[in-house]
């Protein structure tokens, strides 16, 4: 479990967006994927209403962000959720879920939503600790090109 979990500052910007290159390069997605630069991380990563830095010793070691889910004011989505490979599996990605959970309902959100890839077996079964219920989604099919 990490030392805390704060709303993420613009001196955790740094440290957090290492987190993101590392868990990007080792996210199970339909292909390779990679972080952007950092600019763009900023502004597309941080423009939510709200995002977390788990600190480990004073280190940012994971971070999750909530985003907007189109026009509706009550509802939001889970964006990233990144810790670092050698933080995982110690309930940080878990603890920054709960203050999501918790920032959200403080706020007056009616709902939040997330959506993972079924391959992401990891953060699926994190998704389910913190009580979410899987729901049927898009079907992704591959074949020769």
């Amino acid at each position: 479990m990490p030392d805390s979990v704060v709303e993420l500052r613009e001196q955790h910007r740094a440290e957090a967006y290492a987190v993101a290159v590392a868990a990007v390069r080792d996210m199970p997605t339909a292909g390779g994927a990679e972080a952007r630069p950092f600019d763009e991380w900023v502004e597309q990563e941080l423009s939510g209403p709200a995002a977390f830095a788990a600190l480990q010793d004073g280190t940012v070691v994971g971070y999750a962000t909530l985003q907007p889910l189109g026009d509706d004011p009550h509802r939001l989505e889970h964006g990233f959720t990144g810790v670092l490979p050698e933080f995982r599996r110690r309930g940080f990605a878990t603890a920054l879920g709960e203050a999501q959970i918790a920032w959200a309902a403080a706020q007056g959100y009616e709902e939040l939503v997330t959506t993972t890839g079924v391959s992401n077996v990891p953060l699926r079964r994190q998704k389910s600790k913190l009580g979410y219920v899987e729901r049927p989604g898009p079907v992704l099919v591959r074949g020769p090109v």
